[in-house]
């Protein structure tokens, strides 16, 4: 009895265990109402928090840090410092989120976030404002939602995957930008997004400093912001450059990215918005474009300020004014379409010169004035498209639509549209094969030879022959009858053999005697034989009997 009640308790005792142990991690999170400062003389490890001081790293795992509007969430000493991320971690209600201990300059200062966890830094002044040479954001999540946000004297990077969400308040309290990176801002094979209000989204200054570099690499970047999304270079730094490659930036703020200098565009870029857009432009350097085949430009380009162009084919959707003293150029092999009842003007100086396709309505043909190049083209409006009836078995057909401006007529192919073969179920044959027909194009499929069998349709009698024929098994197909002599009569039709009362095995033998058969003789003297053999074994058994007796 002890025992059994012990099991019970022991198995209750294990359920309780492994119920906590699948409860969230969260469930365990530490939650402070002060700051972490590693660098105060009573600093001790706590919950959710740890400090090794031989390798400058600080360990999060789902702590909570929440002030009163003032002081620092994180204060990390000089030097190369590291935060290890571990479940979710939250600094809020701060003056600055996260910084290193003031000193004269911020060289040699900088941090690291890595980890397998996420940290949100919200409702600071700042997220962190410049004590820095570098961050690098290595693999984890970086939140921001703050009234200015990251600022550092040094680089920004990050990679392997990292998600960095970092937003600044709307006014005009708020600035720096939430992205501000006095050197160079680099994204590899990471998911960037920006949303600033009054100020422009990232940007890599370079203030006193030869060159900053805005760098993408196999990343994603959103731009949510007044202003330009992203900038490289300032009055102070003319030689601000820009590299993308094989990236997507969709642009939702007012313009794209801006170079002061210079930019290269490699691969497959894509370039996404909703309006026609300035989404690139450089001040004084070239734009270089070596695009792969899934580039995708939706807006244009604007090199040194004055030359715009469209470097992918592009469907312009409302009314576009070319300000003046640019010049539009469609490059060879790209085509610019006007939509139905849109336009281009040019303002004072500017001109349009095309050297690809301008495509214009059919009923509007001076939508747009072209001053160089080859003249506008019109294209048709063509919606209700009409099938032609023409398709088969196995190929699509056509399909035909009238222009809604004009009598101009297009025909292309209903993708989809061939008909797939229709075969009856019903066998088709001739004399030789059998097979299952198409109802459409007559195809055969599953063909094959005959498998004949013999009918008997009227037995012979010794008054009147009958007659029989063969019968294909599957499909019913049957040769010319052929007659079944009178009974007593011998037939020999091909391979099988009958006699006239029309009972046939499947030898073709006859079910009974035929003339001029041995078989009953022979079957005759075995019997004879073997009754012999029986009398005369009866006849001995009766003489040994008899001869017992006797004695």
């Amino acid at each position: 009895m002890f025992r059994t009640k012990s099991k019970k308790g022991i198995a209750c005792l294990l359920a309780v265990v492994i119920s906590a142990l699948m409860l969230p991690v969260s469930v365990f999170a530490a939650e402070y109402d002060q700051d972490i400062d590693v660098t105060a003389d009573d600093y001790t490890d706590r919950e959710g928090y740890t400090w090794d001081s031989a390798t400058n790293t600080l360990t999060l795992t789902n702590v909570t840090l929440t002030g009163d509007g003032t002081g620092k969430g994180i204060l990390l000493p000089q030097g190369k410092v590291t935060i290890v991320l571990e479940g979710e971690n939250i600094i809020q209600d701060f003056s600055e989120g996260f910084a290193q201990k003031n000193s004269s300059s911020t060289k040699g200062n900088s941090l690291e976030i890595k980890g397998s966890g996420s940290l949100t830094v919200s409702q600071c002044n700042y997220m962190s404002s410049g004590s820095f040479e570098d961050v690098t954001v290595d693999g984890v999540k970086l939140v921001g939602d703050n009234t200015n946000g990251l600022v550092m004297n040094g680089n920004f990077v990050a990679k392997n995957g990292a998600y960095i969400d970092l937003s600044v308040a709307d006014g005009n309290n708020n600035a720096w930008n939430p992205i501000y990176a006095n050197g160079n801002i680099e994204i590899y094979d990471s998911t960037l997004m920006s949303h600033s209000g009054a100020t422009g989204g990232i940007w890599a200054v370079g203030v006193g400093k030869d060159s900053s570099l805005l760098k993408f690499v196999n990343s994603n970047i959103t731009l949510n912001d007044s202003g330009w999304g992203a900038q490289s270079g300032s009055v102070q730094n003319p030689n601000g450059n820009v590299y993308i490659e094989n990236s997507t930036i969709t642009v939702n703020s007012v313009a794209g990215v801006f170079a002061n200098n210079s930019t290269e565009v490699v691969g497959n870029v894509k370039f996404i918005t909703e309006n026609n857009k300035q989404i690139l432009r450089t001040n004084t350097g070239e734009i270089t474009l070596n695009l792969g085949e899934q580039a995708d430009f939706q807006g244009y380009i604007n090199e040194k300020g004055t030359e715009v162009t469209f470097p992918t084919d592009y469907i312009l959707a409302e009314n576009w004014e070319i300000a003046a003293g640019r010049t539009l150029t469609i490059p060879e092999g790209v085509t610019l379409t006007l939509s139905d009842g849109v336009s281009i003007t040019k303002a004072e100086g500017s001109q349009i010169i095309n050297n690809g396709t301008i495509l214009v309505p059919c009923d509007a043909l001076n939508a747009v004035e072209v001053d160089g190049g080859n003249a506008p083209s019109e294209h048709h409006s063509f919606n209700n498209y009409i099938s032609n009836n023409d398709a088969t078995c196995t190929l699509d057909g056509t399909e035909t639509s009238v222009c809604d401006n004009c009598d101009v007529t297009d025909t292309r192919v209903a993708t989809g549209s061939a008909l797939g073969h229709n075969y009856n179920e019903v066998w088709s044959n001739d004399e030789g094969q059998h097979w299952h027909e198409c109802t459409i194009c007559h195809e055969k499929k599953e063909t094959a030879d005959h498998s004949f069998a013999w009918i008997v349709d009227k037995e012979a009698t010794e008054t009147e022959a009958g007659s029989k024929h063969e019968e294909c098994t599957v499909c019913g197909f049957a040769k010319a009858a052929v007659e079944i002599p009178l009974t007593g009569t011998t037939e020999t039709t091909g391979s099988n053999t009958s006699t006239g009362n029309g009972n046939i095995n499947s030898a073709g033998d006859a079910a009974s005697p035929q003339t001029g058969d041995n078989s009953i003789l022979g079957l005759c003297l075995v019997l004879l034989v073997s009754a012999g053999g029986l009398a005369l074994t009866a006849i001995v058994m009766k003489k040994k009997k008899s001869t017992v007796n006797n004695k």
